[in-house]
């Protein structure tokens, strides 16, 4: 009996002791995803300097500087490995320079006549401006410590919610052919016909294909006391589909409406006459290179 109730009791400690051990494990795990949580969110920001990478040798295109912002969302797999998506807004610039370039378009004149429109352009350029939001979806891995480096590796997907651009010629030279009468016609000027120095084209509708970008990212994080992390990096977004979309007219275009407000087509979209109807200018794709800043958090 005495036995009986020593095991009894000694049963009931072991019980207790053992509703304490896991008490005490489920505040030290509570505690360990304070302090590294799975789910972690960021904000940041982006500076970089953006180019449309084009396959004609015969263009030339700087690059522009551009910037973004965005909203991120980290998921963490192990203390290496985390993945990473989110929402941004990115401005890309780009140029495309053409020192000279001669062609002609079949055209209207005022007074309804039809006629061909050859023009020649000194030192061309465009100017492009995009706003997109993106998407990217990317792994990363870190080392570890208080300081701490990384690398992100993944994709994005940009869809452009703005595309705008504007061209010029240091000096435009103009004709006219009238089948009807046999004559080409370098004057007046104010048909159209002549030399424009400095002029600036009225530009045409501009549409690009949304594109879609393998990107990588390496830096360093620094772990604050708070938990929370500072991220710099630089990155790169290469381009993996084309954005030159349906071809439109010629690079230069005459103007029924008003003679001397010539119209120009984006190179991304014109028809290069020089060597066929039916040639784009060229084929181009997105790419990026810049500086990421990125402020994690969690909730």
């Amino acid at each position: 009996m005495k036995f009986l109730n020593i095991f009894t009791e000694l049963k009931h400690r072991i019980v207790l002791l053992f509703c304490l051990v896991l008490v005490q494990f489920s505040y030290a795990q509570s505690d360990s995803e304070k302090v590294i949580p799975k789910l972690k969110f960021s904000v940041g920001t982006e500076l970089m300097t953006s180019k449309v990478q084009l396959n004609n040798s015969s263009l030339e295109n700087p690059s522009g500087f551009g910037f973004g912002v965005n909203l991120g969302i980290s998921y963490r797999l192990n203390t290496k490995f985390s993945l990473f998506s989110g929402l941004g807004f990115n401005r890309y610039k780009s140029k495309i320079t053409l020192d000279s370039y001669s062609s002609f378009e079949n055209s209207v004149d005022m007074s309804g006549e039809d006629f061909e429109f050859r023009y020649e352009v000194q030192n061309f350029s465009e100017e492009q401006n995009y706003s997109a939001i993106s998407i990217p979806i990317a792994i990363q891995y870190e080392t570890t410590g208080n300081f701490r480096f990384y690398s992100k590796v993944g994709f994005e997907a940009n869809f452009f919610v703005s595309q705008k651009y504007e061209s010029k010629a240091e000096k435009l030279t103009t004709t006219g052919y009238f089948p009807r009468i046999n004559a080409e016609l370098t004057q007046p000027t104010f048909a159209g016909f002549g030399s424009f120095e400095n002029q600036k084209f009225i530009s045409n509708d501009f549409k690009v294909k949304n594109s879609f970008n393998a990107t990588l990212e390496a830096g360093v994080k620094q772990i604050l006391k708070s938990g929370n992390s500072l991220y710099v990096g630089v990155f790169t977004k290469l381009g993996l589909n084309t954005l030159s979309s349906d071809m439109k007219s010629g690079l230069v275009s005459y103007n029924s409406e008003e003679a001397t407000a010539f119209l120009s087509t984006s190179i991304l979209q014109a028809i290069d006459r020089q060597r066929s109807s039916s040639n784009q200018f060229a084929q181009a794709k997105l790419r990026v290179f810049g500086i990421a800043f990125r402020y994690e958090f969690s909730l």
